[in-house]
């Protein structure tokens, strides 16, 4: 009799632990779209192992994850539930915010307005960033395609693997808070790390590395080795968009950053061309 009630009481503790692992977890799944304008409680998962559905998420003004909080040694850090695009998903964010967004499998994340706080691109995701904000830094991982047209990535720029990024407008780093010794500090982060085989296309004019006029082409690694045995180095210019960058970046392995002209001075340098063409042919 002692052993049955042993196997029951073992029994309720696994479905309770069981139960436990679904709260924090709500899916969206079956090919429909949903317009989040209000506060979620739990973690969202978009198409997770439901290929070919093309859930879309459209994230707006009023949605919001709501935070929790996590400890880090003596201090009680804020935290928060994820929302995660999976398999062919759509998710939009035009408003609102949430904690980390996570784009793995095929999936296509935009973000025009709002806030995020940490973005990741997986796989072969797309992420497209024309305005809002990511709190946290943006990583680029795979085969991932990351495209940056305005905004702001608060924190830093990181891409692995065999990801791409494009970046034409908006800014990269800013100033951020850190806890030490129960006090908060203010520093300033800017920093780019590209690693591996990824690429990071930047398009503008006027570029300068480490002070040092640069023509359009390619910045490559110089040790060809471990992104933290690579010197510091800093690119300054402006951005297709206008906006000027001065950001500190690190460049391992094969990786390398591609500088090419914006899209005005293609233009102007075709005209030229067009012009000395016809010049020769007279």
């Amino acid at each position: 009799m002692r052993g049955k009630n042993v196997t029951i009481w073992v029994t309720i503790l696994v479905l309770c632990l069981g139960s436990q692992r679904a709260v924090g977890w709500i899916q969206f799944n079956d090919g429909r779209t949903y317009n989040i304008d209000y506060e979620i409680r739990d973690e969202v998962w978009v198409d997770y192992e439901a290929p070919k559905m093309a859930t879309t998420v459209n994230w707006l003004e009023g949605g919001s994850i709501a935070s929790t909080t996590r400890r880090l040694g003596t201090e009680v850090l804020p935290a928060g539930y994820k929302l995660k695009a999976f398999e062919d998903s759509r998710i939009n964010v035009s408003g609102g915010s949430t904690w980390d967004l996570y784009s793995h499998d095929r999936s296509q994340v935009t973000i025009s307005s709002g806030s995020v706080e940490t973005l990741y691109a997986f796989d072969s995701s797309q992420v497209t960033v024309s305005g809002g904000q990511t709190d946290g830094p943006l990583y680029a991982y795979d085969n991932s395609e990351v495209a940056i047209s305005g905004g702001k990535i608060g924190y830093t720029l990181h891409a692995y693997d065999s990801s791409r990024v494009t970046w034409s407008g908006g800014s990269i780093g800013d100033s951020w808070y850190t806890v030490f010794d129960g006090e908060w500090y203010a520093q300033t982060e800017d920093n780019i790390y590209i690693d591996d085989e990824a690429i990071l296309t930047i398009e503008g004019l006027g570029f300068s590395v480490d002070g040092t006029a640069v023509a359009y082409g390619d910045i490559t690694s110089i040790l060809r080795g471990s992104i933290e045995d690579e010197p510091l180095r800093h690119l300054a210019g402006r951005l297709a968009s206008g906006q000027p960058i001065h950001n500190d970046f690190y460049i391992g392995h094969d990786a390398k950053i591609v500088l090419v002209p914006e899209p005005a001075t293609v233009f102007l340098l075709g005209l030229g061309g067009l012009a000395l063409l016809r010049r020769r042919k007279r």
